[in-house]
């Protein structure tokens, strides 16, 4: 039986070892699409088989990669296009997609410091851009060992028991978090990202 687009895409998510779920978040795609190309009920998009093809095997770098002319082929012969003239289009797509990433690099370079010592708002959004900080102050790590600023946890808890304060500000802000309670915080954090994660090496 002929291999057609869905057969590829949900090799690669079995064989990444992921659910539809976290496959949906990677592809922009909900749940239930995704399972309909699986299953060979839909087609994506052009745009979006780009877009895999690229994410997976040129920023992902995926082993073994995914069949790019392969499947741009069985793509045109779906839908009745020229498959040079598409191989084409692909490789403008990744040639554009370079040269905006190399223009992103150029005007980050001046911003090197600031991000590898996280003082970066960085917006989820990456259409928007980053806003170098004076300090970390998105870095979790950070956040809970100093000693510059107090550090909260919304409103819904009273963790400052203190009987006397020494500011007016105090009474009000009753929702400090401890000094213990961030050590206690960061050990809790550190102890899942050891058993979750690898160390990353500079």
């Amino acid at each position: 039986m002929d291999k057609k687009i869905g057969d590829y895409i949900k090799q690669l998510r079995k064989d990444l070892d992921m659910t539809l779920e976290e496959f949906s978040e990677i592809l922009g795609l909900s749940k239930s699409y995704i399972n309909q190309i699986e299953k060979n009920e839909r087609t994506p998009a052009k745009q979006k088989i780009f877009e895999i093809l690229f994410y997976f095997n040129e920023y992902q770098e995926i082993d073994p990669p995914l069949p790019a002319k392969e499947i741009l082929e069985i793509f045109s012969s779906y839908k009745r296009l020229d498959k040079d003239i598409l191989n084409k289009e692909y490789e403008d797509y990744v040639k554009e997609f370079y040269e905006r990433l190399n223009k992103k690099a150029e005007k980050y370079n001046a911003r090197l410091d600031y991000i590898e010592s996280n003082k970066i708002q960085y917006p989820t959004n990456h259409e928007r851009d980053l806003i170098e900080l004076d300090k970390p102050y998105f870095d979790l790590e950070w956040l809970l060992t100093q000693d510059e600023f107090h550090v909260f946890y919304g409103k819904k808890y009273h963790t400052d028991t203190k009987q006397v304060h020494t500011d007016s500000l105090d009474k009000l802000s009753y929702n400090k978090i401890s000094e213990d309670d961030k050590k206690m915080l960061k050990k809790v954090i550190d102890s899942i990202f050891e058993n979750k994660y690898k160390k990353y090496n500079n």
